[in-house]
C-alpha cells in the first residue's frame, strides 16, 4: 500500500492522527495479548524524536544490472496479477569476459 500512496510514510502520519493508531504495546510484566503483537522493549527508550529520510531518485537494479529478457518483450502487456508490465528504458548488452549484461547506463563497465 506504501508503494501505491502518493504520500507513503505521510499516509501513515495522517491514519494516526485520524485515530487508527497502532495496538498498544503490553505494560511491563504483563504478556503480549496474542503472538504478533508488540512487545515492549528491553531497555529504556532513550529517543525522543527520529529523522527519517527518504531519498527517491536512485537507479533501480531492474534499470543497471537486472536483465530480463521476457519481461522486455511483454513490456506494455497486462501481467498475471493484472498489472501493466513495465519493461526497462534502457537497452541491455553483453560485457566483459564473462558476457554479464549490463545496461548502457554503464557504458564502460
Amino acid at each position: 500500500m506504501l508503494q501505491t500512496a502518493n504520500a507513503g510514510f505521510g499516509f501513515l502520519a495522517l491514519a494516526s492522527l485520524l485515530g487508527q493508531t497502532a495496538p498498544q504495546t503490553a505494560a511491563a510484566g504483563e504478556r503480549p495479548v496474542g503472538p504478533l503483537a508488540p512487545k515492549p522493549p528491553r531497555l529504556p527508550v532513550k529517543a525522543k524524536r527520529i529523522i527519517f529520510l527518504f531519498m527517491e531518485g536512485a537507479t533501480s537494479q531492474m534499470d543497471t544490472w537486472d536483465y530480463k529478457p521476457k519481461l522486455q518483450q511483454d513490456g506494455g502487456k497486462v501481467g498475471p496479477g493484472g498489472g501493466t508490465l513495465t519493461a526497462s528504458k534502457f537497452a541491455f548488452s553483453q560485457h566483459g569476459q564473462t558476457g554479464t549484461w549490463v545496461s548502457e547506463l554503464y557504458p564502460h563497465v
